[in-house]
């Protein structure tokens, strides 16, 4: 079941090569067979270089000026080097 069904579109996709949870979400896989249809209601097939910039942006708001766990680190990382 979908957790975070009241997620706005902006950060929900279809299908993502990270876990960027609680900033970005991928449909879990039990939502496949409507996928066509949630394409259709606007949810993106894949993230856009803006919704990763977003994960900094709320990285940086969330932990200021402290440093990153290393979960978080390790998701900065991630978001930089697939980000087109």
């Amino acid at each position: 079941m979908l957790q975070h069904a009241a997620e706005p579109l902006a950060c929900v996709t279809c299908s993502g090569p990270l876990n960027l949870a609680p900033w970005l979400f991928v449909l879990p896989g039990e939502l496949a067979p409507f996928r066509d249809l949630l394409l259709r209601l606007g949810v993106p097939h894949h993230f856009s270089a803006p919704q990763y910039a977003s994960v900094l942006i709320g990285m940086r708001a969330t932990v200021g000026e402290a440093a990153l766990s290393a979960t978080e680190l390790e998701q900065a990382l991630s978001v930089i080097q697939v980000t087109p």
